[in-house]
Formats: structure tokens, C-alpha cells, sequence
């Protein structure tokens, strides 16, 4: 952990094809965060890139976001960036101002879908991340 938080080194972000490389750019795993944040104008450019419409008429339609850690993808489908409030939507990112190199805040809305594993050796600390394996719903009757 390096300033309080997990973080590894972000290759980069993908949208839609068009790839976001920040220049020592740290991806952190934060269960205090609900959404996904970073730099204004990262943030910004990715929400522009996302074309969410205001009517939300094409929420069903939007990219995939791609967070390229190790070489490795971890995706994010819009039905997972996207709340829905009615028939308001509304994207699940945030702008984020922290001091230092660029850091792309993963909370809820990524730690919910990928199990992340933290070990603190010694010497060294690593971070492993899946697919989680949810449990399917149990309903009662």
C-alpha cells in the first residue's frame, strides 16, 4: 500500500477503441468509493467518449470501459457504470483531485464485479484480481 490505499500501476483505460494512457498513473482499489474517479479532464474526456445521451435513449448501447492493469483488461459493461433513478440515468464517475501522479479511484462499482486480493509480504506487496463468483440469488418461500 503506498499512501493509505492498494495501488498498481494502470496501463490504460479503454473506451469504445480509443485508449487513455496517463503517464504514471496508478489504478486504486478503494472499498470507500462507490464509483469510479479520477482527474477532471480524464474523467471528463471518457464521459465525452461514453455518449451518454440526456434521455438516456442510449444507455443499452454504450462501451464497454476497459482498465488495462498487468497487460490484463478487467472490463465494465454500461449496465454496471450506468444508475438508473426512474427513468433518469446517469454515469457512475467522478472527478477526483489528488495530489501526485494521475490515480484512477476503483471502487464499489469495479470491486463488486472483480474479487481483489491483497498480500503484504515482507518485502513486497501484490495485488491479484478475477472475475468474482457470486453466489446466485436464494429466494424463499
Amino acid at each position: 500500500p503506498t499512501g493509505g490505499y492498494w495501488q498498481v500501476p494502470l496501463d490504460q483505460i479503454v473506451v469504445d477503441g480509443t485508449s487513455y494512457t496517463l503517464p504514471d498513473s496508478r489504478a486504486v482499489f478503494d472499498s470507500g468509493s462507490a464509483l469510479i474517479g479520477g482527474p477532471l479532464d480524464v474523467m471528463t474526456s471518457i464521459a465525452s467518449q461514453i455518449g451518454l445521451k440526456r434521455d438516456c435513449s442510449n444507455a443499452e448501447e454504450l462501451p464497454t470501459l476497459g482498465f488495462v492493469i498487468g497487460g490484463h483488461t478487467f472490463s465494465i459493461a454500461p449496465a454496471e457504470y450506468v444508475a438508473w433513478e426512474g427513468s433518469r440515468c446517469s454515469l457512475l464517475l467522478h472527478a477526483v483531485r489528488l495530489p501526485g501522479p494521475p490515480r484512477i479511484i476503483l471502487g464499489h462499482l469495479f470491486l463488486n464485479k472483480y474479487y481483489v486480493s491483497f498480500h503484504l509480504g515482507e518485502e513486497t506487496a501484490r495485488v491479484g484480481i478475477a472475475v468474482a463468483a457470486h453466489a446466485p440469488a436464494v429466494t424463499t418461500v
